[in-house]
């Protein structure tokens, strides 16, 4: 190789390991200075490190920089370590005891793990005291929003302080966190159109990772989604309320591609705001209103004392995604359907969700849904009540599915006294039926061109004139693993089926009373049973035939197999 390419070939090496952080040393063998002096390799004074003078801790700063050049853990380079009395830093700017790096060290911080806590600060409402002030009794009466960036904060205290007579409209002005402090606000809230995100919440709730990016919050966890331990109070058990003094609804979301949460408030006095559904305008979403491409999130709250036309307690409409967990929908009124939730094309999740005391006059004492997606887990209907399905109506194609969910005494004037739903599918996994109501399937109304599958549930003590636990009209139902008992009425107790297709697999259908048919009525329509306990019903298993006079009167018992149509079983 000659001396050319020698040269290109080190002067290649070298650029490529200095670009990945390479350090070179070329060794002359020769470290004595003009006169004795000891150099660096390079021939000037400095170290290889680029320092100037001693360095006796191998830190890399000299004498000169370092401020104790006998320990390595000390030098410019280091960040200060709060309470161990050194200087690590060499910056007597930078306090010692000042764990939060507001500039107060902790002879006059009240808070020195809080960066808004100091001397002076400004009170917010975050759940500790910011300002130091010994008469400091509390935040409540204080509403405060924490930006995007976790740092910026700003006092909503008086857009939010309105009278019962005259409650004020608050607008959530930018993304980021409302903080609202114990207290009862009267106050209808709406969200800025360039809100893309944003909370409502007590202190000391919990958020997802998209909230602040993890970012200080002042002491609020935003870790992990969770809950606040108690619905509608922050972490003190003081409640929180907004009212809408029935002026309009308390939170109103309806603007495409937002996404909103509520946590640990409670949600009372709200009327609703005019909407078009179908050929005329009603009042609709008292306590909560989401409609359009929108992202509702409810948790830990409590919606009570609201009173609409269409969706007394929550509004979920145009095509909203809403969620609801581990709340509290209780006393809400509707004049015309959907007392707690009406849902109109769009998707609503309960988990863990009690759902009570509710009243429509027409439809949905709980929940009416047309055109839509309804998943529920665990939590309880009760004591709702409507015209039709006392705790559910569905209709229009809407998909139900409910997993380990208990109705209990709902009312129903006419169909359902726990569910009705036509037009559409539910499924329903390990859930209870008990004591329920109706003129026509006190547990279930199975109406026309609806799927209904019933999987290790009970359906118990229901009551009604037909159908007492369950009637099928016009649908396909299938029941396996489940209880029929103790259902009481006038025409088939346990089930009634009329132009329907009913299965039953290794279910027990026993202990029903009725005039006819105790444990299941035959009109038209088939039944088919497999491996099924009939027994213990009044005044026998299985009559068959629409008259007054019957087809057919049987009775059976443990694991039994048969097929019944209008003209009797075989």
């Amino acid at each position: 190789m000659n001396l050319r390419m020698m040269s290109l070939t080190l002067s290649l090496t070298v650029a490529g390991m200095l670009a990945t952080g390479c350090v070179i040393k070329v060794d002359d063998g020769d470290d004595t200075g003009p006169g004795g002096t000891t150099t660096d390799d390079t021939g000037d004074t400095t170290d290889d490190t680029g320092t100037t003078g001693d360095d006796a801790d191998g830190d890399g700063y000299g004498a000169d920089e370092d401020c104790d050049d006998s320990n390595p853990d000390v030098n410019p380079g280091v960040a200060e370590v709060p309470y161990d009395g050194v200087d690590n830093d060499c910056d007597e700017n930078t306090l010692d005891d000042d764990l939060d790096g507001d500039g107060y060290g902790i002879a006059d911080d009240c808070d020195d793990e809080s960066g808004l806590a100091y001397p002076g600060a400004a009170e917010v409402c975050d759940g500790i005291q910011n300002d130091c002030d010994v008469a400091w009794k509390g935040d409540d009466g204080l509403v405060s929003h924490m930006g995007s960036d976790g740092v910026t904060w700003t006092d909503l205290t008086a857009s939010f302080t309105g009278t019962k007579k005259a409650p004020a409209a608050a607008v959530v002005p930018t993304d980021g966190i409302v903080f609202v402090c114990p207290g009862e606000y009267f106050v209808n809230v709406s969200f800025d159109a360039a809100v893309s995100f944003a909370y409502l919440a007590v202190p000391g709730a919990e958020f997802g990772d998209d909230t602040t990016g993890g970012t200080d919050t002042g002491g609020t966890d935003t870790g992990s989604t969770g809950s606040t331990g108690s619905t509608g109070s922050g972490a003190s058990g003081a409640v929180t309320i907004l009212n809408g003094g029935l002026v309009a609804p308390v939170v109103n979301v309806d603007t495409d591609g937002q996404s909103v949460g509520v946590i640990g408030l409670t949600l009372t006095g709200g009327a609703g705001a005019e909407m078009r559904i179908g050929t005329r305008d009603y009042d609709a979403g008292a306590g909560v209103r989401c409609i359009g491409d929108v992202s509702l999130t409810l948790s830990d709250v409590t919606i009570t004392g609201n009173d609409a036309e269409v969706g007394g307690g929550l509004l979920v409409a145009g095509g909203c995604d809403a969620t609801v967990e581990s709340s509290t929908i209780a006393n809400n009124t509707a004049s015309e359907w959907g007392a707690a939730i009406a849902v109109d094309s769009s998707s609503l999740t309960l988990s863990e969700v009690s759902v009570t005391d509710n009243i429509a006059d027409r439809n949905g004492g709980a929940i009416d849904a047309f055109g839509s997606t309804i998943a529920v887990s665990g939590g309880s209907f009760s004591g709702n009540s409507a015209g039709g399905g006392g705790a559910l109506y569905l209709t229009g194609g809407t998909a139900t599915t409910l997993d380990a969910v208990s109705f209990s005494a709902n009312l129903s004037d006419s169909v359902g006294g726990a569910i009705y739903i036509e037009d559409g599918t539910c499924a329903v996994t390990g859930s209870t039926l008990d004591g329920n109501s109706a003129e026509a399937g006190g547990g279930i109304y199975a109406g026309s061109e609806s799927e209904v599958t019933i999987t290790d549930g009970a359906i118990s003590g229901n009551s009604a004139e037909d159908g007492s636990g369950l009637l099928a009209f016009g649908s396909t139902v299938s029941v396996s693993g489940t209880a029929i008992t103790d259902n009481t009425g006038d025409l088939g107790a346990g089930l009634y089926v009329n132009g329907s297709a009913v299965s039953l697999t290794g279910a027990s259908v026993t202990g029903n009373g009725a005039n006819r048919g105790g444990g299941a009525q035959v009109d038209s329509g088939t039944l088919v049973v497999k491996g099924s306990t009939f027994a213990k019903n009044t005044p026998e298993d299985v009559r068959t035939g629409a008259g007054p006079v019957p087809t057919g009167s049987y009775d059976y018992g443990k694991k039994a197999s048969f097929t019944c149509d209008d003209q009797g079983c075989l």
